[in-house]
């Protein structure tokens, strides 16, 4: 592992070099070199977390659009995220499948087809004759490849367990560069001589609640790895995921997000109900360390302001709750935004716009069912539901039909728990399901259903083990 740090560390290094101090030409080269090296090296984890956080960010670099290159003169440049799903799908053909596809593979052709439609009738529905929106489209439904490419490259649970271990140093970063814009005034970016302003670290320094949420992407999928590591093993590795889950959780509070805190809230709640199993002494341990982390932070006094700030507009949804869809004023999602979005859906109500004029001028990320209603209409709803749901349902039934003793059992478990978490920020965020996507939503996303496939055929494998045993017993 410590030679894989090594390694990541070491091509962000000269990705942070070739992006913001070097000539734009170089920083292409440098991704292309990136990417041939990736096609033929067999470290998968450390390339996923490598342009993952290229397309994520970190410390408030690799912003959208900052990590690129120029492919074909005249279009808009292309994102190395992008450049990664083709050198994925390229890899993946090279190789022999060595285990049978997703036990989701017929949910998710429908699911891709579906897709495809959508780009028809937003063809049929008008779209733009001008070639850089017909190359929008592309970008926007090739990240979808992944989940035709990543179970191929990424079969066994070594794999995808090794990944989440290579997230943790990067979820310290997130919140580290929270507390650090919060004391210093300034981000990390501006720090290093990067970027100069910073508008929401401006709003703050007037007196409103600072709104900085680094690495979001992140955040969210750390909190799952760290989930999945702390239940299915134990020792050190317990006790340093339960550390990643505090920061991804103080992540999320001091930016006051009040859906990322009711998503991680709801699920940290349904986790110790249903899938903790701690020893008193570790309730204890981690009691302690939950509370010293917090009097550690109250002791300096801009994140306390921030913890008072974030407090008050959290709480804001009580007034939700009581029937104020504004929430004091500080929300505009029900009355404002969701409103605008149906109104267009209801023309269009059984397949939605699709890819069309009518969907880029009229999407809103900000309402996220409702602007799924839009794109894909009744119908996408249904599919994507139908996924979801059958993806959700297969697990949990596989975990409980294994032996308690199994950490399988309870690590199942935590699929259908934290894939509620993202509805919920999916709902009251920013949308995460989508009929398209982009490399910051779409990579984390691959990579938690492929691991969901994986650990469902593991699982099945102790299941079958099981049986044949039973029946040499009885035939005995």
């Amino acid at each position: 592992m410590a030679l894989s740090l090594a390694k990541l560390a070491g091509l962000l290094l000269a990705a942070i070099g070739a992006t913001y101090f070097a000539p734009p030409m170089v920083a292409s080269a440098f991704y292309l070199l990136a990417t041939a090296a990736y096609i033929l090296d067999k470290d998968e984890p450390v390339w996923l977390t490598f342009f993952f956080v290229l397309s994520d960010g970190t410390l408030g670099l690799f912003n959208n659009y900052e990590a690129v290159i120029a492919v074909i003169p005249g279009l808009p440049e292309v994102e190395v995220g992008h450049l990664y799903v083709l050198a994925t799908v390229y890899k993946a053909l090279r190789i022999p499948a060595r285990t049978p596809p997703p036990f989701y593979r017929t949910a998710g052709i429908v699911f891709l087809l579906y897709t495809l439609f959508l780009v028809v009738q937003g063809y049929a529905v008008g779209v733009t004759q001008d070639i850089r929106f017909h190359f929008r489209i592309v970008k926007y439904i090739l990240p979808l490849l992944l989940f035709l490419s990543l179970p191929r490259l990424m079969p066994g649970r070594d794999d995808h367990e090794r990944t989440f271990m290579l997230f943790v140093p990067f979820a310290f970063l997130a919140f580290l560069a929270q507390v650090y814009s919060l004391v210093m005034g300034i981000a990390p970016a501006q720090a290093f001589g990067i970027h100069r302003e910073s508008g929401l670290l401006d709003a703050y320094a007037r007196g409103n609640t600072y709104r900085g949420f680094y690495s979001t992407g992140m955040v969210l999928i750390s909190f799952f790895g760290a989930l999945w590591i702390g239940t299915v093993h134990a020792g050190w590795r317990r006790w340093l995921c339960l550390a990643v889950v505090i920061a991804d959780v103080l992540s999320a509070f001091l930016s006051a997000t009040r859906g990322w805190v009711l998503a991680f809230g709801v699920s940290l709640l349904l986790y110790a109900v249903f899938v903790a199993r701690y020893r008193v002494g570790q309730v204890l341990g981690g009691s302690l360390l939950v509370a010293a982390t917090f009097l550690l932070l109250m002791r300096v006094p801009a994140v306390e302001r921030q913890f008072s700030k974030a407090s008050e507009r959290i709480l804001t949804i009580g007034l939700v709750a009581q029937g104020d869809v504004t929430a004091g004023g500080t929300l505009e999602r029900l009355d404002r935004r969701a409103p605008r979005v149906m109104k267009k859906w209801s023309g269009s109500p059984l397949t939605g716009v699709g890819f069309s004029n009518d969907y880029r001028e009229y999407a809103d990320t900000h309402v996220g069912n409702q602007n799924l209603l839009l794109h894909g209409g009744i119908v996408g709803v249904a599919i994507m539901a139908a996924f979801l749901g059958y993806f959700c349902w297969a697990l949990v039934a596989r975990g409980l039909s294994l032996p308690v003793t199994d950490p399988l059992h309870r690590g199942l478990l935590t699929f259908p728990i934290f894939l509620l978490a993202w509805f919920i920020i999916h709902s009251t965020s920013g949308q995460q399901f989508m009929f398209a996507g982009e490399p910051g939503i779409t990579i984390p996303q691959a990579l938690f259903f492929t691991f969901g496939a994986v650990c469902h055929r593991e699982a099945g494998r102790v299941i079958d083990a099981g049986r044949s045993r039973v029946e040499q017993a009885m035939s005995a």
